[in-house]
């Protein structure tokens, strides 16, 4: 039997609250529910009663309750006694990123990481989001950093960077943009996820599709000197844009910013080794600490 169902399960008798419930584990609600069905179809009883409004013990799950929390308190605190007698701080940790990220902002702060544990060897590969998932689910990455959030069993998904972007344009350009459509975009891919976002957002009535895409390219450098040569209009991160924009090479060109979210995710393992631990722990505590 699984030992995060039975985790859950604690859980969920004390909160009697998906919602809840879902946010002590890192999860979506959905994850919460599929763990409970596949539980009470381990046991082929009914656990728990839900309606509109509330969240109910049946009588076998407070019997289950009852019997079974005290064995999961004991196996917790087995595992973490035996992981911390055999596990050494040391070793290495793999870790997918997304490239424009990784390179603007998240190096420092990993090699900060690097600084304090020495031990410990880094493995950073920069991929795309989909290969990042499939790296972590592969066992192949530690953990990974994409800009969806994850809902599948055994991932768990931390919220961990707020990242802004902004509407840029050439510093020479001092043209109210007045019309979306007849603006020249410089775009990351054809289908800019972070253009759409903002289309989306601030332009209902605008046809992603009816868009000007002047130039593709997929660095958020190159696009930088696209937009400063052509005097077009991009959507990136204002981490990705800072230092141009002090040189005064591009300005913003819309007080309208997009906000999103950037995720931390690995496999759901409750034996983690501690370097492990380590690396997950400073980075949710450092990016915490600041908007990118």
């Amino acid at each position: 039997m699984n030992l995060n169902y039975l985790e859950c399960f604690a859980s969920l008798s004390e909160t009697l609250s998906f919602t809840e419930t879902a946010r002590n584990f890192s999860v979506s609600q959905p994850s919460i529910s599929r763990q409970i069905k596949l539980l009470e179809e381990q046991l082929n009883t009914k656990l728990f009663i839900r309606d509109k409004h509330k969240v109910y013990l049946t009588e076998e799950g407070r019997s289950f309750k009852h019997r079974v929390t005290p064995l999961i308190s004991e196996l917790q605190s087995v595992m973490s006694n035996t992981q911390e007698r055999t596990d050494e701080v040391k070793g290495s940790v793999h870790f997918g990123c997304l490239g424009e990220v990784g390179q603007n902002s998240l190096m420092q702060r990993i090699l900060e990481f690097n600084s304090l544990n020495a031990s410990i060897n880094l493995q950073i590969s920069y991929a795309s989001p989909q290969d990042i998932i499939d790296n972590v689910k592969a066992g192949i990455f530690d953990f990974g950093l994409v800009n969806e959030l994850v809902d599948q069993e055994n991932i768990r998904t931390y919220d961990i960077i707020k990242e802004r972007s902004v509407l840029i344009t050439g510093g020479k350009n001092k043209e109210k943009l007045a019309d979306i459509n007849a603006a020249k975009f410089v775009c990351y891919s054809d289908d800019d996820s972070l253009l759409l976002s903002y289309i989306h957002k601030y332009h209902k009535k605008a046809s992603f599709s009816k868009l000007q895409r002047h130039i593709i390219v997929n660095s958020h450098r190159s696009m930088i000197d696209a937009v400063e040569a052509t005097n077009g209009y991009a959507v990136l991160p204002y981490f990705s844009v800072e230092k141009a924009l002090k040189e005064k090479r591009i300005r913003i060109a819309s007080d309208k910013e997009l906000t999103s979210s950037l995720y931390l995710i690995h496999i759901d393992n409750n034996l983690m080794p501690k370097k492990n631990s380590l690396f997950k722990q400073f980075l949710i505590e450092t990016c915490k600490k600041k908007e990118i």
